[in-house]
């Protein structure tokens, strides 16, 4: 028995990590082109290029890994029924969850492992690759100066020239204006014929070099004293040779900080997560209570049962000896007494300004609750969002043990290996799981289904499917044998021949 598991389990490593490495060889190389116009033409270095696929392939595991078991179960027990030997142990006396027993075990290690490395490693690596993509987005594209056209890459430069050699390293027509914080405006402008350009030792600096040019210079920032008719003097020289240095700091790849995105969801593990929802749940309630006493202080609300305690109050205070005539008669006819209000007795201007003062007031409430409204509704998006990531590592675990009761059934039931039958219906099994999870995180996200249903919608969409083909592929089903189409069709075919023989016999008759 341990040698006939043994070839099960090693029957399925070969399928698992050929599904796994080129899943994830597709999805990385996918996602290095999403980013591509931001990578290319900055200069970075390899190492730099090798990190950014380290992070983006390990942020990619998680959602290969189901893939990979779905895969490579299908190619499993469809290899072990298409050459008999799945129909070998059952008559052995073996039942198909016995065979799929070590099979089984192995996946519920497999689940562990994905949860251990969504709740370690994927939150590090998302905070490497986000501030990696940071980086490398700030960082400004390598120097390329193109013909007639003005380059403003530089710190307080601006450059264009006629003709760009790169070959012989000769630039011809260059115009250079000259601005910075302390001189705004183009106060410098330098003209050369031409000129050569090179890097500094340091690297830190670019080496311009211009020949038989003039330098205009104006000395209104210069802090020099006016002329007498308040008008700056205008410099102007004239040059054979003349040496600029340039510095290119801001080409430089600079590291940010890791904690800049330290506080992100995607970036904390289930602890955290949850001490963050505590914290914004928290919040959350405090907020609630400052609305609600701000409501009660400036919205005042009749309330008709205890107007009526109030009567009752009077009117037992009255028949103890107090009379009151009104209580009685607004307790009979059930009508509340008229409020007594100060502004009957203010002057029409007055009661003009009182009017104005509560329309005001309206105003500025009615905004205070809209703006209130969205305020919530953005805090509880916000919330929600950890939450959703709290239920991805749970759910994604929980995938691979469902996504292998689709795949062990179907190859049994299909009795196909390779990368024939088995790739395709492993492709629609999780697009059908890809989109339901996706469409079910999207309404968690905007609030339409709460995160709990939301994010295992895709798991309970494929629940049925594994009960069903479990149950198929332990009572020998058919269901997915071309045979078995063929008996569904047979009475179809026989009315189609019956219709062609009686219209030949008509024609022929005719």
């Amino acid at each position: 028995m341990k040698k006939l598991y043994k070839v099960i389990i090693g029957t399925y490593i070969g399928p698992f990590l050929l599904a796994f490495a080129t899943v994830l060889f597709l999805m990385v190389m996918q996602n290095f082109f999403l980013y591509l116009d931001d990578i290319m033409g900055k200069g970075l270095p390899w190492y730099i290029i090798a990190q950014f696929l380290l992070y983006s392939s390990a942020t990619i595991v998680p959602i290969v890994i189901p893939l990979a078991v779905l895969l490579g179960s299908i190619m499993t027990f469809g290899t072990l029924a298409e050459n008999f030997e799945l129909t070998a142990m059952k008559s052995s006396g073996l039942s198909l969850m016995k065979i799929m027993r070590p099979m089984i075990f192995l996946i519920l290690l497999t689940g562990f492992g994905e949860f251990i490395f969504l709740n370690n490693v994927w939150p590090v690596s998302n905070l490497k690759l986000r501030s990696l993509i940071w980086d490398i987005t700030r960082k400004k594209p390598t120097l390329n100066l193109k013909n007639d056209a003005f380059y403003n890459g530089l710190n307080g430069v601006s450059i264009r020239v006629k003709k760009n050699d790169p070959e012989n390293n000769r630039l011809e027509g260059v115009l250079i204006y000259f601005h910075s914080e302390e001189e705004p405006g183009n106060n410098r402008v330098i003209r050369a014929d031409w000129g050569t350009m090179e890097q500094a030792p340091n690297g830190r600096n670019m080496i311009l070099t211009l020949y038989d040019g003039y330098e205009y210079q104006d000395s209104q920032y210069k802090k020099l004293p006016k002329k007498a008719d308040n008008k700056y003097e205008l410099l102007r020289s004239e040059f054979e040779k003349v040496i600029l240095s340039i510095d290119l700091s801001n080409f430089d790849f600079n590291k940010t900080d890791d904690e800049l995105f330290s506080q992100y969801y995607e970036m904390l593990d289930i602890k955290q997560l949850v001490f963050m929802e505590d914290s914004l749940e928290e919040r959350y309630s405090t907020r609630i209570d400052d609305y609600k006493l701000y409501i009660n202080k400036f919205f005042h609300y009749r309330n008709p049962n205890k107007l009526n305690l109030e009567i009752t109050d009077s009117l037992l205070a009255a028949e103890q000896g107090v009379k009151n005539p009104k209580i009685k008669q607004s307790l009979y006819s059930k009508e509340a007494i008229p409020d007594s209000s100060f502004y009957t007795f203010l002057e029409t201007e007055n009661q003009l300004r009182t009017i104005e003062a509560a329309k005001n007031l309206t105003r500025n409430s009615r905004n205070y609750i809209k703006r209130s409204e969205e305020e919530f509704l953005t805090r509880q998006r916000y919330i929600n969002r950890y939450k959703i990531e709290w239920h991805r590592k749970l759910m994604l675990s929980f995938a691979c043990i469902v996504l292998f009761f689709v795949g062990a059934p179907m190859g049994a039931i299909i009795r196909k290996g390779g990368f024939g039958f088995p790739v395709v219906f492993s492709i629609i099994f999780f697009l059908i799981f890809h989109i339901s999870n996706t469409s079910g995180e999207k309404m968690a996200k905007t609030g339409v289904a709460s995160p709990l249903i939301g994010m295992w919608l895709g798991i309970m969409v494929l629940i049925p499917f594994a009960i069903f083909l479990t149950y198929k592929a332990i009572n020998d089903s058919s269901v997915l044998e071309k045979d078995f189409y063929k008996k569904i069709f047979i009475p179809f075919k026989k009315i189609f021949k019956k219709k062609k023989v009686e219209d030949e016999s008509t024609s022929t008759l005719s």
